[in-house]
């Protein structure tokens, strides 16, 4: 979490959840009761975002001298809000019997001591899930990725083209081990050689527009904005709740709960008026996240012999992927496909060889999330008069987060950063002093 931080906690909604009921006694005069029940919903806001000013617009020398637009910096800072609301299908209902009335609303909770225990916790958004799909969406943001890699495509070749579909299968005759030495070579021989084959095809058809563009962005920013879909929640959780261990009723009691309410109860049954032996419970969370973020890098625009072979280069690793990278290395290392099942160390490691080249740096970064819980509780009654009443109550959590990626990805330390690096953020004005960001 970052500085300047202020967190505020307000209840920023009520509802009355009071209702009245008249029983007509034995001497034909009527006696209300009053029922407070838990007295009032009480719906909370919390709320963290920044206090202070930036001084974030001050000229900044321009370090490398080819960047023509103003210096942009980053001005945003991480957020967190989470909101209770409450709403009710029925909030003022009237029935009457030959000796009983009501007044009230319709409505259940959950079975506790306090209607907050109705707004149901929200699943967390760890730092460590921050990480693991930010490192994944700025991999696919990048704006120097290679079109295709030619670098690791030679580093395969040298154990070997994969066997032709089948041959594998031929020489087994037909055995189970045949069978998953074919569907190996399928899946981590052919499909992999395959799809090597169409992004050089894809870069040799494309290769004027890739080169083009690439020559048009340097300099500028370049702004980015994926979802990630592998974050993504939907659940459905629905409930039947058995009477009375499994609600509470809003307005009207349940039995047992006393002298009063429970005398109501039967004389409002005696009058024709049902009430619920059970509640349909609905919970349902939904939760999305993307990111957005700008980069810069710079392509070598000098006019001596070193500059323009340094040029060259940077053209033909964009069209091509010619570089020898730690993240070649990594994709060349056996089984690293496994490790990345249990950790995205790819993506961290991919990100890390595209910050140490052409001079690339992320201006902003931030990660989005929107988390939604809903509980509804839903059941029907009916009334003295023979009407039945379908009714539903809802305990809704809305949460908001933002989170802040450091100028080369989630979860770094400034302090780490190199002398390098260094000067290529105080040359983008994206430093307010030595070895401090903005």
């Amino acid at each position: 979490m970052e500085d300047n931080l202020v967190t505020q906690s307000r209840v920023h909604y009520r509802y009355k959840v009071d209702s009245r009921m008249k029983i007509i006694n034995t001497l034909g005069d009527p006696d209300w009761i009053s029922w407070p029940g838990d007295g009032t919903v009480l719906c909370h806001q919390t709320t963290s975002s920044h206090r202070g000013t930036d001084s974030a617009d001050r000229d900044v020398q321009n370090l490398f001298g080819t960047y023509s637009l103003k210096p942009s910096t980053d001005k945003g800072h991480e957020f967190f809000t989470e909101k209770q609301s409450f709403k009710t299908s029925h909030g003022l209902v009237h029935m009457s019997g030959k000796r009983t009335d009501y007044y009230g609303p319709l409505g259940h909770k959950n079975r506790a001591a306090a209607y907050e225990n109705s707004f149901y916790p929200l699943p967390n958004f760890s730092s460590s899930d921050v990480n693991f799909y930010g490192a994944k969406a700025i991999s696919n943001s990048i704006p120097t990725k290679s079109a295709a890699s030619l670098a690791q495509f030679l580093g395969e070749l040298r154990e070997g083209l994969p066997s032709m579909v089948g041959l594998t299968l031929l020489k087994g005759s037909g055995r189970p081990g045949s069978i998953g030495s074919e569907y190996l070579n399928f899946q981590f021989g052919l499909k992999p050689l395959f799809n090597d084959l169409k992004k050089f095809a894809n870069a040799a058809r494309n290769s004027s527009r890739i080169i083009k563009q690439y020559e048009r962005d340097s300099g500028r920013v370049v702004r980015r904005s994926r979802g990630l879909s592998g974050a993504r929640m939907d659940t459905n959780d629905e409930t039947t709740l058995e009477s009375p261990y499994g609600f509470d009723n809003i307005g009207i009691p349940s039995y047992g709960i006393g002298g009063g309410p429970s005398m109501w109860v039967d004389q409002f049954q005696a009058d024709g008026g049902r009430l619920p032996l059970s509640v349909q419970r609905n919970y349902h969370v939904k939760r999305r996240v993307w990111f957005s973020g700008a980069f810069s890098y710079y392509l070598n625009n000098g006019d001596d012999v070193i500059d323009r072979f340094d040029r060259y280069e940077q053209l033909a690793n964009k069209l091509l992927g010619t570089r020898l990278t730690l993240d070649v290395l990594y994709q060349l290392t056996p089984w690293s496909w496994l490790l990345d099942w249990f950790a995205d160390v790819g993506d961290v490691i991919t990100n890390a060889s595209a910050f140490a080249s052409d001079r690339l740096v992320m201006r902003y970064g931030y990660l989005m999330v929107h988390t939604t819980s809903r509980a509804q509780f839903s059941s029907s009654l009916t009334d003295p008069s023979g009407k039945r009443i379908s009714y539903a109550n809802e305990f809704v959590t809305d949460r908001k987060q933002r989170f802040r990626a450091s100028p080369y990805g989630f979860g770094l330390n400034p302090e780490s950063f190199s002398n390098s690096q260094w000067a290529i953020l105080g040359a983008l004005g994206m430093t307010k002093g030595p070895r401090s960001l903005r």
